[in-house]
């Protein structure tokens, strides 16, 4: 009981996961355009973000399919444990493979802007008071 319960928080919080990161992508392409100035790499770095926007689309489709097995199991009183497990652990390996591909863009696009575009496309938080 304890793990379908478990399991079905984080499905209930971990949905929003992939589509919280579509504001980070819109605002790093609006920084990329106004601060990189040379084209080839802004083009290059712009590429990098698309190919973010559709590994995050990709996730939510595929995500949706997938949680309706996830549903139909939680929604089963006599569900094992196991049985919760064995649906789950398929979105958690997709959600673990997503992270790795965005975190590998995240490489690839740092390795295309300066240390200067970088801070003015990721600009540090101003600390905490």
């Amino acid at each position: 009981m304890l793990i379908g319960i478990l399991i079905g928080a984080f499905l209930y919080y971990g949905m929003g996961h992939a589509t919280a990161l579509s504001p980070q992508f819109d605002h790093a392409e609006a920084g990329i355009k106004k601060n990189v100035k040379d084209e080839a790499r802004r083009k290059q770095a712009l590429e990098i973000v698309g190919r973010m926007k559709k590994t995050e689309t990709e996730f939510v489709k595929s995500r949706e399919k997938s949680m309706k097995g996830v549903k139909a199991a939680l929604s089963k009183r006599d569900a094992t444990d196991a049985e919760l497990r064995a649906v789950a652990a398929p979105l958690v390996a997709e959600d673990k493979q997503v992270r790795d591909g965005l975190l590998d863009l995240q490489f690839e696009l740092r390795k295309v802007l300066t240390v200067e575009e970088w801070a003015q496309v990721y600009p540090s938080p101003a600390p905490q008071r």
